[in-house]
């Protein structure tokens, strides 16, 4: 039987057979050694710089049974003044179109002026789903005043995710995995969608107090979120100052302490939601509550509860397995080979049910290493309860 090559494939592989001497890239992947020896996942990221300034790209995943499932090109370079960046993301199991995104941005007379666009193709029956098809643009701008910035951003049929909750296009199969980008396209074309207000470290009041805020609102709900933050608010002895940062979403209240004392940065971020009756506040229901701390560049410690896990989960995003409420996090890191860091992970998970150990339910334990300077392997082991332990190896090579 003779297997036809996509024609995406063989696009993306002409250049790079032609200069095939001066590709740059990435290998990584994962395997899993116990509780059985079998392949989870792999990445090849291709890169070359066919002209000055310009630069192609290519990464192809793929699965464990279900083999190749994306295939993402990409571009970026510059236009006179103008830098910009393409990307493109393909189905390899239809073959299918997915997702296309590009930014152009320029500065002009002290503003700096982003156009951000995006199109998503339509959904692969029992596939691939990605919501489409859908398309819009977002444009930013931003300037600097009095040590600080300020910028606007302007959705007509997009908007810009936050990291915590970026917009995903999902496939299904053996497996079912996720792409992730920073431009979400609505349905209904180029129309007014959001408008969003930012102000960063802008001098507030007097004695040194910055302010960082950012205001949002969407055309179809109004009022979306407004978050304020004020660093340096007030000052103990000895190197020790207090902050803080409240947001209030449609749905949602967390507000969140900052302590920083010479080198050792604090907070304390409490969850939860304002409780009204007959537009009379009534009460304050607590959602959770996270403590981290970090020491210097390479010791960190962080505690995480959850009085009501779903309502946490919708602000933060999945974190808990069935049962849990809770975790403790130590990260610890150190000199390693060829000038390189290694980093240690150390997280145990606890359930709502009393259990052996304290209620624990989950030990995670991830090591990367630096062998060289361009190659590191990680060691990731788990040990749930009743489940038993998993460890799986993963490799990172630069080339």
């Amino acid at each position: 039987m003779v297997r036809k090559i996509p024609w995406f494939l063989l696009a993306a592989l002409v250049p790079y057979i032609a200069w095939g001497q001066t590709i740059g890239g990435t290998w990584s992947g994962k395997i899993s050694l116990i509780p059985t020896v079998g392949f989870n996942c792999t990445t090849l990221e291709l890169s070359y710089s066919i002209t000055e300034g310009w630069k192609i790209s290519s990464i192809s995943d793929f699965f464990g049974t279900d083999g190749w499932v994306w295939q993402e090109f990409g571009a970026k370079g510059s236009l006179g003044p103008v830098n910009v960046e393409f990307l493109s993301l393909f189905g390899p199991k239809g073959p299918v179109f997915l997702y296309a995104q590009s930014t152009a941005s320029f500065s002009i007379a002290g503003f700096d002026v982003a156009l951000h666009s995006a199109y998503v193709g339509p959904d692969v029956s029992g596939i691939y789903f990605s919501g489409g098809p859908s398309g819009g643009t977002v444009t930013t701008v931003k300037t600097e005043v009095d040590g600080g910035s300020v910028s606007l951003e302007a959705g007509f049929g997009a908007r810009l995710t936050d990291l915590s909750a970026p917009f995903t296009i999902t496939y299904t199969g053996a497996g079912t995995f996720t792409k992730a980008y920073e431009v979400d396209p609505f349905p209904g074309g180029l129309e007014f969608t959001y408008f969003k207000l930012s102000v960063e470290d802008l001098a507030f009041l007097c004695c040194g107090i910055t302010l960082d805020f950012a205001f949002a609102f969407t055309k179809t709900s109004g009022f979306d979120y407004v978050r304020f933050a004020l660093d340096d608010l007030f000052s103990l002895c000895c190197g020790i100052s207090f902050g803080i940062e409240v947001e209030f979403g449609t749905d949602y209240k967390r507000v969140t302490p900052k302590v920083s004392w010479e080198g050792v940065d604090a907070c304390v971020t409490v969850y939860g939601d304002l409780q009204f009756d007959h537009n009379v506040l009534d009460g304050w229901e607590l959602y959770g509550f996270g403590i981290s701390c970090k020491l210097g560049e390479c010791y960190g410690l962080e505690f995480l509860t959850a009085f009501d896990v779903a309502a946490l989960e919708e602000i933060i995003g999945d974190v808990f397995a069935e049962g849990e409420f809770e975790y403790v996090k130590l990260t610890v890191c150190g000199p390693a080979c060829c000038g390189e860091t290694w980093d240690l992970g150390i997280t145990v998970f606890f359930q709502d049910t009393t259990g052996p150990l304290f209620g624990v339910s989950r030990l995670v334990i991830e090591n990367t290493l630096p062998l060289m300077a361009n190659f590191s392997v990680t060691v990731s082991f788990e040990i749930a309860i009743p489940d038993g332990p998993s460890l799986d190896l993963g490799w990172e090579f630069e080339f």
